[in-house]
């Protein structure tokens, strides 16, 4: 304990003599500013589930600057996006292709390339989550779920250097109440279901700047999936409706004004100064503000310096 103490003054001191001498960063550019949404999951985070959001949020005025990523993957579970456990997470496919790529070569990496080469601006605003359906049927995944969705929200912070956490909302599965068709889809059960559900609400709860939308009561034409067959704006228009709902919930998720604010006070002083230290020394994962996430080095002693002292 006198090491760790020893530790978390070290760091705090540390800190507090560069903080000091600390300049200003540059404004940021006058050009178009574009505040990207990423909407993404399973089947059910489909084109008209991410549209139906982000037209929404248009709607509202409340992003004018608001840009839909979206990308969906039918029947995938949470392992092709962030596999592992922790301590020992991997990126999966879906992660590295559409998200994040060390070598620069995800979608969203390349779009964020064309923004940059039309001399405009960016930042990423959120993350919509809709996947799990598949994940529900295995004690195992459903065991390691909350952990592997927390180092994906974490490792997109920190590979995109992002100054304040992302707002999420993920949405809380449900099926259509036919435990036969359930039982015949890999043997799953209503409690199944339940305790999947159960988990995605544990993390929203866990982090005040993600908040868990239920879609339990929403229509499904078959076992899994949001939509009416006899609507007359087409099949997957309650889909759209949805993620209208979600838009609300979205906006009204409440940030502090940077990462580096680790008391959420909306007040930069030393309290953040100690609790960094003190949390890098203990391994406190609100510390682990750059990559590699899941490892406390100068890297994110840096990171930290420059959110702090950043615009």
């Amino acid at each position: 304990m006198a090491d760790r103490a020893r530790s978390a003054r070290a760091v705090a001191c540390a800190l507090t003599a560069v903080l000091v001498c600390a300049t200003e960063s540059d404004a940021q550019s006058a050009g178009q500013h574009h505040s990207i949404i990423i909407v993404t999951g399973q089947s059910n985070a489909r084109p008209r589930f991410a549209e139906g959001f982000i037209e929404a949020i248009e709607a509202s005025g409340a992003i004018p600057d608001a840009r839909l990523f979206h990308r969906h993957h039918s029947g995938n579970w949470m392992v092709r996006w962030i596999g592992g456990e922790a301590g020992a997470h991997t990126l999966g496919d879906n992660f590295l292709a559409d998200l994040w790529n060390p070598d620069g070569t995800s979608s969203l990496q390349q779009e964020i390339a064309e923004i940059e080469a039309s001399g405009e601006t960016w930042t990423l605003d959120g993350f919509v989550w809709f996947q799990g359906e598949g994940d529900s049927g295995s004690p195992l995944h459903r065991s390691l779920y909350r952990s592997r969705f927390e180092h994906m929200i974490a490792t997109l912070e920190a590979a995109y250097e992002l100054p304040r956490d992302l707002r999420v909302v993920i949405t809380e599965i449900d099926f259509n109440g036919d435990a036969d068709a359930l039982a015949q889809a890999g043997g799953r059960t209503p409690e199944d279901i339940d305790a999947m559900r159960a988990i995605q609400r544990e993390i929203a709860e866990a982090d005040p700047t993600i908040e868990s939308v239920d879609s339990r009561g929403w229509p499904r034409f078959d076992l899994w999936h949001i939509g009416d067959l006899g609507d007359p704006r087409g099949l997957y228009a309650l889909a759209g409706d949805f993620g209208a709902a979600q838009a609300a919930i979205y906006l009204g998720i409440e940030r502090a004004p940077t990462r580096a604010d680790l008391n959420a006070d909306g007040v930069l002083d030393l309290s953040d100064i100690n609790a960094f230290g003190e949390g890098f020394a203990a391994g406190d994962p609100r510390s682990d503000l750059a990559l590699p996430i899941g490892v406390l080095d100068l890297a994110d002693i840096n990171a930290f310096i420059d959110l702090f002292t950043g615009p």
